[in-house]
């Protein structure tokens, strides 16, 4: 026998139904995010040994500007590559524009473009400036292995033999070459920036040299796999605004 209460239940409200992306903001080791907008779940990766403060300001500039949040989790870089070829994530952050990855990414606009930065030892012989990677040639360079610098750089290592030795990071280097272990080290001023500034290093011990090397431009770029590469336009319109009204420069501390 079924018994009734006399009161009137109200129906549950239907569940909204929600789209998943996976948006993939990377460089090297990544990380996570996780963005609801308009109906959908975005994720986005970013390697953790190169993650700096104006990384984070200019993408959450940028992702402010077209309404999509983000949170973080973190990969080893060569697993958010083939993640983007399996379209099991969406983006990927600040990567470099090669051709390969042309086959399986679409690329926005440059959102940033730098120069590298070249360290010698305060107080021993270094030159004035270096106006080719063939001036190199004379020195012995330290650099962080795990991920490629600018293309022109990684042909010229090749090209004229250079004499590279590699670190895991970045603070390693710079105590291997204030202990003589090497003559130089280059580094992405994006990524050396913060380091300097935050004195984790002491520079007083490092002399900046200044180079007419090539400039590298940083993108963000999308899995062809993913719907989330729609967001391309919008990303290109904010990358443009920022630039626009100056607020790019003064993230990258150039005002």
């Amino acid at each position: 026998m079924q018994r009734f209460s006399g009161r009137k239940t109200r129906a549950a409200a239907p569940m909204p139904r929600l789209m998943t992306f996976t948006l993939i903001i990377v460089l090297f080791c990544g990380f996570v995010f996780d963005a609801a907008h308009a109906g959908g779940v975005h994720k986005i990766m970013l390697h953790t040994s190169v993650q700096t403060q104006v990384m984070d300001e200019i993408t959450q500039a940028l992702f402010h500007r077209i309404n999509v949040a983000y949170t973080i989790e973190k990969y080893p870089w060569k697993r958010v590559l083939c993640n983007m070829k399996n379209g099991i994530g969406d983006g990927v952050p600040f990567i470099y524009l090669k051709k390969e990855r042309t086959e399986f990414l679409a690329f926005t606009d440059p959102v940033i473009t730098t120069g590298l930065a070249v360290y010698f030892q305060a107080g021993k012989k270094a030159p004035a400036v270096l106006s080719s990677f063939l001036d190199l040639k004379a020195y012995s360079i330290g650099l962080v292995g795990g991920y490629r610098h600018c293309e022109a750089f990684e042909n010229a290592i090749d090209a004229y033999a250079l004499k590279v030795e590699y670190a895991r990071n970045i603070e390693l280097n710079f105590r291997k070459l204030a202990a003589g272990r090497f003559d130089c080290f280059i580094e992405s001023e994006l990524l050396i920036a913060p380091h300097l500034a935050s004195g984790a290093v002491d520079k007083s011990r490092f002399k900046a040299v200044a180079n007419a090397f090539c400039k590298e431009k940083f993108y963000f770029a999308f899995s062809k796999r993913s719907a989330a590469k729609s967001l391309i336009p919008r990303i290109n319109q904010a990358i443009a605004e920022m630039k626009a009204d100056g607020s790019m420069a003064r993230i990258m501390g150039r005002e």
